[in-house]
């Protein structure tokens, strides 16, 4: 597991100095930036509505964002968990490949955000992937699970913001919290309780 959060930070930091090195303007959102935001969300409500055309469509629209581009970016390298949503044979590998793509998003979108973004928040469920957790990236404060969808859609906290600062992140309607030192439990109605703890 420390093997692939170690790649994963590896990848995200490549993904940002790759930006940096092409001096992209951060005063107004670019068509990319519009697009590839576009077809992020768009990926992400999906797989909370357990809509896998859907999140296969939008991950094509991400790739197309990429291929574009004017800038020399390494389309290969940054497509290619958008790829493993385009071609995922069912739900569950769609949601495998998309905690990687938010990881690697969540750096493009905090190198891109500028004054003229709208905000987008950085959501949290610790119960993703047996327990390992996993983060996405949404433009709306209440929840909607991608990883999980329709089984468990409202499980996971708001931790952060990227874009337009918010107040307090932590208010979001779920209201789980899924911290290691949590003992905090929640119901989502009809008897669904996201926390085990």
């Amino acid at each position: 597991m420390k093997i692939i959060k170690l790649a994963s930070v590896i990848l995200g930091l490549a993904a940002a100095s790759s930006l940096v090195a092409q001096h992209h303007p951060k005063t107004e959102p670019s068509v990319f930036q519009q697009d590839l935001t576009e077809g992020y969300l768009t990926i992400q409500r999906s797989l909370s509505q357990d809509d896998l055309i859907g999140a296969q469509e939008a991950a094509l629209f991400y790739i197309s964002a990429f291929q574009k581009s004017k800038a020399e970016l390494n389309v290969e390298n940054f497509t290619q968990h958008a790829d493993a949503i385009a071609s995922a044979a069912n739900l569950s590998l769609a949601r495998e490949a998309f905690k990687p793509l938010s990881g690697q998003a969540k750096t493009l979108f905090e190198y891109l955000s500028g004054a003229a973004s709208s905000p987008l928040y950085i959501v949290r469920c610790g119960m993703a992937f047996d327990g390992q957790g996993a983060e996405w990236i949404q433009d709306s404060q209440e929840v909607a699970n991608p990883y999980y969808g329709a089984s468990m859609l409202r499980c996971g906290s708001v931790v952060g913001s990227i874009g337009t600062s918010v107040s307090s992140p932590g208010s979001s309607s779920a209201g789980c919290n899924h911290d290691a030192g949590s003992s905090q439990s929640c119901s989502h109605g009809s008897g669904s309780s996201c926390c085990s703890k």
